[in-house]
């Protein structure tokens, strides 16, 4: 997937949020300016902070008590996580083109 956005005249990363950290985190989405204006360099600047945030997650579902995620879990049903997930990263449920 392409996290790389244009926003005026500079591109952005817009990183999704996976569903069971949106309550820790706050957030939906994570926007971050790249601070170019050249899209190869965007998207290599993307990736590396797409790296940087991935660790972010796991950290944070490290840190997190089985207790909490067994609640989370069973509050919004496994169905609903995966349904919001693909809603929000726009994947087609059909097998459309």
């Amino acid at each position: 997937m392409d996290y790389v956005r244009r926003r005026g005249k500079t591109y952005c990363a817009v990183i999704p949020v996976p569903a069971d950290l949106q309550a820790v985190i706050g957030k939906r989405q994570i926007w971050r300016s790249l601070k170019t204006k050249c899209y190869a360099d965007a998207r290599s600047a993307a990736r590396k902070l797409l790296l940087a945030v991935d660790v972010l997650f796991l950290r944070l579902r490290d840190s997190m008590d089985g207790k909490l995620i067994d609640s989370m879990v069973a509050q919004y049903g496994l169905a609903t996580i995966a349904a919001q997930d693909k809603a929000r990263l726009g994947v087609k449920v059909s097998d459309d083109p």
